[in-house]
């Protein structure tokens, strides 16, 4: 069973540790006027000022948000000013771009989120994991009378309270996602000093 629990405990870590290489592109925050900036190479060097690219972006559930729309030249880059920000998800972009006689094309991804921060999607699945994670090694430090497991599930909720606390739940407001952290944090404190009293009482 302490086999079980240990390579448990390394998956939860592995997940943890791996979300970022699933980050898109780029990450916005919701609510905010997104200015999307697209950078225009050719053959090594900045596109002209005559260039021209055009946009297509789709919502994460598909439909279309901006459909095959102008951008503005700013020779560096071209940028187009998103028409809303308020659904939370991954946008998928095509880019096409004419210059003279070349032509290029680009699909990227951008996220939006409520707090900017990438992956955060893949962190509340990630806290979820954890909680429950917890509660199995709390349920099973009790039901051995292992005060170790005990302690280490305070620490794991103490862990949760900061993953939400730093990537909120984007369904949840963040008063709700603040009090949710502090609960968690209140929970692991409450079990790490109860169980280490215990613990130092019995030595």
């Amino acid at each position: 069973m302490d086999k079980k629990i240990l390579l448990m405990f390394v998956i939860v870590i592995m997940i943890s540790c791996c979300y970022g290489v699933i980050a898109p592109d780029q990450t916005f925050t919701r609510g905010d006027t997104i200015d999307l900036k697209i950078p225009c190479f050719n053959n090594g060097t900045y596109c002209s000022g005559s260039a021209t690219c055009n946009l297509t972006i789709d919502y994460p559930n598909g439909t279309v948000m901006v459909d095959n729309q102008l951008m503005t030249n700013s020779v560096a880059y071209h940028n187009y000013t998103l028409p809303d920000s308020d659904v939370i998800g991954t946008y998928f972009c095509s880019t096409t771009c004419v210059d003279g006689g070349n032509t290029g094309y680009s699909r990227y991804t951008f996220d939006i989120t409520t707090t900017g921060f990438a992956g955060e999607g893949m962190m509340n699945i990630i806290f979820f994991i954890i909680v429950g994670f917890a509660v199995v090694i709390l349920s099973l430090g009790l039901s051995k009378g292992d005060p170790i497991f005990v302690i280490l599930s305070s620490f794991i909720f103490i862990i949760s309270g900061l993953i939400v606390y730093f990537y909120p739940l984007g369904y949840l407001s963040d008063l709700v996602n603040i009090a949710f952290a502090y609960i968690l944090w209140g929970i692991g404190a409450y079990i790490l000093i109860k169980s280490s009293i215990e613990l130092l009482g019995g030595a």
